[in-house]
């Protein structure tokens, strides 16, 4: 959740930020366990589709690239994208707002991961329909196919942005719906979103918020260093208020409102003191001034003037690698891991731990190992133990130590 505490909007201060400056409760959190109603996973003989269901505790999800081979007595196998996938997942908040999904099918990879705010809702919206879009989006475009590796690259490119501007496009419909018979929360709900896309030849990463994708490729041994060793390759770039870069363009795009970057600290920053991505799902208040009323509150909107919406885009940044046989493998994950581990330490743990055959239950091994870690290092920042952090009720309490979390790795 990366909203502020409900209410007013002033400047922020120092003291208003949580003991955990990322925390705030969810305006839409529920009392009690929900799955989101996500569907069971459904393992087909040529295809694996997965929506990993989320409950109070560890979460796991696991497939094999063998699901995707054909039968001894077929022809040639295809290529196939990935050797394996697994998604960990723990919840701070009750319920939990990360969600997640993926689909393999011979030759193409999808995967997703949902960093929700306010709520879970945009969050489940987008997961249970991303793999499928962007299938879609990619077959409508005949995306792979072109003249020239600059071409498949810019219709690709292309194919990933109209996947998120399509789900972003019909989650507007929907609430559309909801806010005009004045449920006006439904515009404060929003979500983060990473996309992994893997071919036999390509990696290709669309990002729009603070979620993040980092690929491990191996690095020759050089000089003293007998050992080759794998590098961490960032695939996405955060989208988030503190960063220098954003906040530039925020003050660019509008000019004269002050208020469009407001910082707790030098490292905690929001837009128009409301939300800290600048890119994301939903988050309509900020979007558009069809949004923007609210009789419940003082003028009866829930943004004054100065007000120029749009102030943050669903449009991702997309990133293609050419895949090489250096290339092991990708961690995907929300900012709950990120918030602990850096794109290098995250790296040398799961390559320390996967081998270059592994797949299946091995690779679910290092997802779930990866994410014990992040707990582990959650504790000891607070001075406990990871039975203590454990034992601590998810929602406010929990959330005050740290994010959900959830973490995919996928073996090339």
């Amino acid at each position: 959740d990366d909203t502020p505490p409900s209410g007013p909007t002033p400047s922020p201060t120092p003291g208003d930020v949580p003991a955990n400056p990322r925390s705030a409760p969810g305006m839409l959190g529920v009392e009690g366990d929900d799955d989101g109603g996500m569907p069971d996973s459904a393992t087909l003989k040529k295809k694996v589709t997965t929506v990993t269901k989320t409950v109070t505790t560890t979460t796991t999800t696991v497939q094999e690239s063998e699901a995707a081979t054909p039968d001894a007595e077929a022809p040639t196998a295809a290529p196939s994208a990935v050797r394996g996938y697994a998604v960990s997942q723990y919840n701070a908040n009750k319920p939990i707002e990360d969600k997640a999904s993926s689909v393999h099918e011979d030759e193409l990879f999808v995967g997703a991961v949902l960093d929700g705010h306010g709520g879970w809702e945009v969050a489940e919206f987008v997961s249970t329909r991303m793999t499928a879009e962007v299938q879609t989006q990619l077959k409508e475009a005949d995306a792979w196919v072109g003249p020239s590796v600059e071409e498949v690259d810019k219709k690709v490119g292309a194919a990933l942005d109209a996947a998120f501007v399509n789900l972003d496009n019909q989650w507007i419909e929907l609430v559309r719906q909801f806010f005009n018979q004045g449920f006006t929360h439904v515009a404060k709900v929003g979500s983060c979103g990473v996309v992994l896309v893997v071919r036999p030849d390509k990696v290709v990463c669309a990002n729009a918020g603070d979620c993040r994708a980092v690929l491990g490729r191996k690095e020759p041994a050089i000089g003293k260093r007998k050992r080759e060793t794998v590098a961490a390759v960032p695939l996405s770039i955060d989208h988030n208020c503190r960063d220098p870069r954003e906040q530039v363009a925020l003050f660019k795009a509008h000019p004269g409102e002050e208020d469009v970057v407001l910082c707790a600290s030098p490292n905690v920053c929001y837009v128009k003191g409301r939300l800290q991505p600048t890119r994301g799902f939903g988050d309509l208040f900020l979007k558009s001034a069809e949004f923007n009323n609210d009789p419940t509150r003082k003028g009866g909107v829930m943004m004054p003037e100065p007000f120029s919406p749009p102030y943050i885009q669903v449009s991702p940044e997309v990133t293609i690698v050419e895949r090489t046989e250096k290339d092991q493998f990708v961690v995907v994950g929300s900012d709950g891991l990120w918030d602990f581990m850096s794109n290098e330490e995250a790296i040398a743990f799961v390559s320390e731990r996967l081998s270059k055959t592994a797949k299946g239950k091995k690779v679910q091994e290092v997802a779930d190992a990866l994410l014990e870690e992040v707990l582990a290092r959650a504790a000891d920042d607070y001075g406990m133990t990871v039975h203590a952090l454990k034992k601590l009720p998810p929602g406010r309490r929990r959330r005050t130590k740290h994010d959900d979390i959830t973490v995919m790795v996928v073996a090339l």
